[in-house]
């Protein structure tokens, strides 16, 4: 078994709800288990009296991204700490994931050799990835540079958190005026490929490329999809995401909460009716990530 594998391993197993069978929080799980109409949302749950609930919901929601997207546990209090703040005066979960997946951190696993993902994982992102690119009217065109990683920071052209810690992120923008990714048909080719071709091409790509470098592109096209039906309409991307979810819960994977591995699509189309844009983007990166994490740990 390669090095990297073997930490990998060990590192998610030391992490409850990456993908053990440990709950997140009792925040989050409480009320959902306890629901008996199955529509109550993921993030909609009782809290203790004296904790203000959006706090307590941001605070966990915080440390379930630096447990799936970047497999650590948040160490640093005074980092925790600016993240927290930042969505408590209204960051977006979207902003927090994108300076997540853009930090040195983040920046230097990519470049690592060790961290190479192994064929199952390759496997399943390409599965994963191609499923995203049919979305769009037109295909769009990757290439042999979408599998490179992220360069490392420039101090002088990009603004960086001032947390003493590692950890170095890239500030997060207000919701209204965050854009992360460029239009969904920027890069859109005029023909059309079979899945077959398509999930070949990708192979070829993205073949010995960083299983960070492949969770942070999921993660991007997942948006883009996102972006790209809720420019059609709010309903089709709540549509869009209640199929998705319905057909993620069905793969076996361990995705933090047990809703989330309910296989009723209008119990997440009811959901999603209830929450916010944002949330939804987070339910679909959350899964995203977790099913790459759970491949690189089973294919080790």
């Amino acid at each position: 078994m390669p090095q990297f594998s073997q930490n990998f391993i060990v590192l998610l197993a030391c992490l409850p709800g990456v993908v053990g069978c440990q709950k997140i929080s009792v925040f989050l799980t409480s009320t959902m288990q306890s629901s008996s109409s199955g529509t109550t949302a993921p993030g909609a749950q009782e809290t203790p009296t004296n904790v203000e609930p959006t706090v307590q919901r941001n605070a966990e929601l915080l440390q379930e991204l630096y447990r799936v997207v970047l497999a650590i546990n948040p160490k640093n209090p005074s980092e925790f700490g600016n993240w927290l703040n930042s969505l408590n005066q209204g960051a977006s979960l979207e902003g927090v994931y994108n300076g997540f997946t853009r930090s040195d951190l983040q920046r230097a696993r990519e470049a690592d050799t060790k961290t190479t993902a192994n064929p199952k994982a390759i496997g399943v992102f390409v599965r994963e990835l191609v499923d995203l690119l049919m979305e769009f009217r037109e295909i769009p065109e990757l290439t042999f540079e979408d599998a490179k990683p992220l360069s490392s920071i420039s101090t002088a052209a990009e603004e960086v958190s001032e947390a003493p810690s590692s950890l170095v992120i890239t500030k997060p923008q207000a919701p209204d005026s965050f854009q992360p990714f460029a239009s969904p048909s920027a890069s859109s080719t005029s023909s059309q490929p079979s899945r077959e071709q398509l999930e070949a091409k990708m192979t070829r790509i993205f073949s010995g490329a960083s299983v960070f470098t492949l969770k942070r592109v999921l993660g991007e096209w997942g948006l883009k999809v996102l972006a790209f039906h809720r420019e059609e309409s709010r309903e089709r991307m709540r549509d869009w995401y209640a199929d998705f979810a319905a057909k993620q819960a069905r793969k076996g994977v361990d995705f933090g909460l047990d809703l989330r591995r309910e296989p009723n699509r209008e119990f997440h189309r009811n959901w999603a009716e209830q929450v916010s844009d944002d949330l939804i983007r987070w339910e679909v990166l959350n899964r995203l990530h977790r099913v790459l994490n759970a491949a690189q740990v089973q294919g080790g």
